[in-house]
């Protein structure tokens, strides 16, 4: 089995969802803590945009963002074969809005670090507007579903984890669960999985 590199930190949701499928598929890897918010930081010498994750493979090719990286860990070590593009699709939706929620939840926690003044409340509703709208889609998804596609855990499952997480990590002040009771179950059934427990944002 080839001995990945990858460069990430322990709160960024995008190196959990890798950290996670690495553990998930047991793929031996080498962890290199980088602080992207740095003068300097490590990543700058293997991805000119200065983002994580981002993977160094041994025969020296490297690979940048989660979608692009969580693909090739499929080609390496295939998931469930999915018997249909219909049931290819379904992954690919859910994931692309577990996706979209973390990117926005991203954007809301940038702004929470500028100085309080600069601040632009504005930017925080709106935010939590598109969260509260994927919220409310996923939530009446799951009251039918245990996962979010073809009745079994997928890739778009643990992104959502990894979202929901993220969200209770840097966004405290909201308690979604009291308002989605469906995405309150579904959080609650992976929370406990080792993988989901070892890599949890502190």
């Amino acid at each position: 089995m080839l001995t990945l590199k990858l460069i990430g930190s322990y709160t960024s949701p995008y190196v959990r969802k890798i950290r996670i499928m690495l553990a998930k598929k047991n793929i031996p890897y080498e962890f290199i803590l980088d602080d992207v918010w740095s003068a300097q930081p490590q990543v700058l010498a293997f991805n000119p945009l200065g983002q994580i994750p981002c993977i160094l493979l041994p025969t020296g090719e490297i690979l940048t963002d989660s979608r692009s990286i969580a693909e090739y860990l499929d080609w390496l070590v295939p998931a469930p074969a999915l018997a249909t593009i219909a049931q290819r699709l379904a992954v690919l939706k859910w994931q692309a809005i577990a996706e979209g929620i973390i990117d926005t939840s991203v954007k809301y926690r940038i702004e929470q670090i500028r100085p309080a003044a600069l601040q632009w409340q504005d930017w925080f509703a709106r935010q939590k507007d598109k969260l509260r709208r994927c919220f409310a889609i996923l939530d009446a998804h799951l009251e039918r579903h245990t996962w979010l596609a073809n009745d079994q855990y997928s890739v778009a499952d643990l992104t959502l984890q990894c979202a929901l997480n993220f969200i209770d990590f840097r966004m405290g002040d909201w308690d979604w669960r009291a308002e989605f009771a469906n995405l309150k179950r579904f959080e609650t059934q992976l929370a406990n999985q080792a993988a989901y427990i070892e890599t949890m944002p502190r």
